[in-house]
């Protein structure tokens, strides 16, 4: 098919749904809105406020593509502590998102960076114990050392380069990825300040992969390895501005991972 059959196609897929493109992005706004202030949004919330609303009963089956079409999916959730529902916090945030707008930057030019860890499976990682005593019961299980993935995802809806850290060699040699899609990088387990030197060598791969460019604000959260005098002093050196998420900001955000 041609593209320009593929895009018929698909406007009159959005022409026979349930609710108009408009009210779809209400409802995902809706359940987002919800994630953020830690209220119950069970798919009976979301049929319930569609049926109040729009007038409509929709089927789980409508529910499952909705949720595919504007990227949202069933988790399991945790207990939200009572820092994170606190009046002061949520001002906090509010606070934060105002600064963010006083900087009148587009979108291309807002970033924000994350660092994910992976940790080898802790059955793989063995403690000595007796002969014959059977599985050791431990308090804490080894996980091992991780591997460091940064990513950065910008406003316009365009993606950085990732950049993965492994401190076993045998696993950088095997990983094979496109240069064009990022790197993989050995880094010894006794490297000084690990998390420091990661942070530095991902910035300077922005920098050089032009990702981040002098005037870009840059948003990330409140870990020690992202404010050091280093990165602060090669972020400043290229012109980048970085801003430091609330506590609010970094609930949701470790809620989505």
């Amino acid at each position: 098919m041609s593209e320009e059959a593929i895009e018929s196609r698909k406007q009159k897929k959005v022409q026979n749904r349930l609710l108009s493109k408009k009210n779809e992005y209400i409802v995902a706004g809706w359940i987002i809105f919800r994630c953020i202030m830690k209220e119950s949004t069970t798919t009976l919330n979301i049929t319930n406020f569609i049926s109040e609303n729009f007038d409509l009963q929709v089927s789980s089956s409508w529910l499952h593509y909705f949720m595919k079409r504007h990227h949202l999916s069933l988790l399991e959730p945790s207990i939200a502590k009572g820092a994170e529902m606190n009046k002061e916090k949520i001002e906090e945030a509010v606070h934060f998102l105002d600064i963010v707008k006083s900087m009148n930057k587009k979108p291309h030019q807002i970033a924000v960076l994350d660092k994910t860890k992976f940790y080898y499976d802790s059955r793989r990682v063995k403690h000595v114990s007796i002969q014959g005593g059977g599985k050791p019961r431990k308090r804490k299980l080894s996980r091992g050392s991780p591997d460091c993935m940064y990513s950065l995802l910008v406003a316009n809806g365009s993606l950085g380069k990732l950049y993965i850290e492994s401190t076993v060699k045998k696993n950088v040699d095997k990983c094979k990825i496109d240069p064009d899609y990022g790197d993989v990088v050995f880094l010894h387990k006794k490297t000084q300040r690990r998390g420091e030197t990661g942070m530095l060598n991902f910035v300077e791969k922005c920098i050089e992969d032009r990702t981040l460019v002098p005037g870009d604000l840059l948003l990330t959260d409140n870990e020690a390895s992202f404010k050091t005098k280093k990165v602060l002093r090669l972020l400043k050196k290229n012109k980048v501005t970085v801003l430091f998420f609330s506590t609010l900001h970094e609930s949701f955000i470790k809620s989505l991972r």
